[in-house]
């Protein structure tokens, strides 16, 4: 018998978030003069993320500022492919995005003119458009904090961050513009919080200021731009303010109190900013083999709310061990499920 096979047509569809390829082959039994059309499906799920939003524009008479969020539950999104554009029909702007908080400005725009802002993506099918709106370029009154993601550093312990400050039409002298920026602290069981500012008086209508050591473990940032009222008192009008976290780092360490031959004692402190779900484990070892695992969740920390004991028994005197501390949360900034090691201790158990 002879059979012959014919590729008749490959077909994409795009339906309700999954694509069907479609391939229909077509043999041909000589003998019995007959046709046979066999169809095969492929199924494949396009991923639901990346998920951007456009969360916050603030226009002025020749540039925008924007504020986007990107998650990536998935790891969906191809390396650098992340980009926001301004564009109309004469012109186009683009700026790359990352996972996570991202802010910028669009500067040297025409005065009173309408631009398309879009944030697009791809998730290995072609780019595709994220979030969506429209802006028009006008004078403002009063003033604008702008962040740019491009000028922030990395240190050992913090980030550096520089924002600018521009002032529209103003009424009174320069100097009753004041910029305020400082760390929120949460603290006690009815988490009242505190925050200690740094204040900048405004010298020209666009300042450039430089903050150092805002924290990445869980720490929320406030930027806030007001004009005194009066300089006798604290009397003021709120302008613009930012609230924001540095890229998330998940905190936690451990001490060891004790190594007693049998037994070694310590205590846990994890930190649960952001990560009310996240479980921390302590992890006894010895030459590579799992021997023990303490999981600590959020419910674990008790009464004293922020540290916890434990303790490893029956350990052998002449043998080798290490507690290795990890974290398994999900990253708020990304939304990605994450697992790190976070700090090991070797110790001989008979020292």
């Amino acid at each position: 018998m002879c059979v012959m096979e014919h590729r008749l047509r490959n077909i994409k569809q795009l339906n309700n978030g999954r694509i069907c390829r479609v391939i229909i082959k077509t043999q041909l039994f000589t003998s019995l003069s007959m046709t046979v059309g066999v169809v095969f499906f492929v199924v494949l799920a396009i991923p639901k993320s990346p998920i951007a939003t456009i969360q916050n524009i603030k226009v002025m008479e020749t540039a925008v500022a924007y504020e986007v969020s990107v998650t990536d539950a998935e790891d969906a999104s191809e390396p650098e492919s992340l980009v926001i554009i301004l564009k109309n029909q004469f012109v186009d702007y683009v700026q790359p995005l990352g996972v996570g908080f991202n802010a910028g400005l669009f500067e040297g725009l025409e005065p009173g003119t309408t631009y398309d802002m879009m944030v697009v993506g791809n998730k290995g099918f072609g780019d595709i458009t994220l979030d969506h709106t429209t802006v028009q370029t006008e004078g403002f009154s009063g003033g604008v904090i702008v962040m740019r993601s491009e000028l922030i550093t990395k240190n050992d312990y913090d980030y550096t961050y520089v924002f600018d400050v521009f002032l529209g039409t103003f009424e009174g002298p320069i100097s009753d513009y004041v910029v305020s920026y400082g760390m929120i602290y949460t603290h006690g069981d009815n988490g009242e919080q505190s925050v200690f500012y740094e204040r900048i008086e405004m010298t020209s209508d666009r300042e450039r200021i430089t903050w150092d050591g805002v924290y990445g473990y869980g720490y929320q940032a406030h930027i806030k731009l007001e004009r005194r009222l009066n300089n006798e008192s604290d009397e003021a009008v709120l302008l613009d303010e930012i609230y924001f976290y540095a890229p998330f780092e998940v905190d936690a360490s451990f001490y060891v109190e004790e190594v007693l031959g049998h037994m070694v004692t310590g205590v846990l402190y994890p930190v649960f900013t952001r990560i009310p779900e996240g479980i921390f484990q302590l992890t006894l070892k010895s030459d590579g083999l799992v021997l023990r695992t303490i999981t600590i969740t959020k419910a674990s920390l008790g009464d004293s709310g922020y540290m916890v004991d434990f303790a490893f028994d029956d350990l052998d005197p002449n043998q080798d061990y290490a507690i290795e501390l990890s974290a398994s949360y999900v990253n708020p900034d990304s939304l990605k499920e994450e697992h790190v090691v976070l700090e090991t201790f070797e110790f001989p158990a008979g020292r």
